[in-house]
């Protein structure tokens, strides 16, 4: 398993297709809410048996969901994301359990189109 420290605002790619975005952690609560980003027809499905649903456009669905200490989300069949504990710097601790094959990346390790004007 892969585990990385996300706060609100940063993001995790998997396989270059699938974006796992961190919108609020909230420490008190042991709450954090999920923007994901994922190519159309691939479904996620969290730990209490919900099926996100989203809005498709250009062939993304975005959906939201919250999640708390040791929940699961699955995508698709080979990718499993465990929320694990929660940091008093606002962060959560997030796991991945994927094929070797599929590359997991932290958000700010990936290029993204119009960076390197920005630079």
């Amino acid at each position: 398993m892969l585990v990385f420290s996300r706060s609100a605002g940063q993001s995790v790619v998997i396989g270059g297709g699938i974006d796992v975005k961190i919108l609020t952690v909230d420490g008190i609560g042991r709450v954090v809410r999920f923007e994901f980003t994922v190519p159309q027809g691939i479904e996620i499905e969290r730990s209490d048996g919900i099926h996100l649903k989203g809005k498709t456009e250009n062939g993304l669905t975005k959906m939201v969901s919250y999640a708390q200490t040791d929940q699961t989300f699955n995508i698709g069949s080979d990718i499993k994301i465990l929320i694990g504990k929660f940091e008093i710097s606002r962060s959560v601790m997030v796991g991945f359990e994927a094929p070797r094959s599929i590359q997991i990346l932290r958000g700010e390790l990936v290029e993204r189109p119009g960076q390197l004007e920005r630079l």
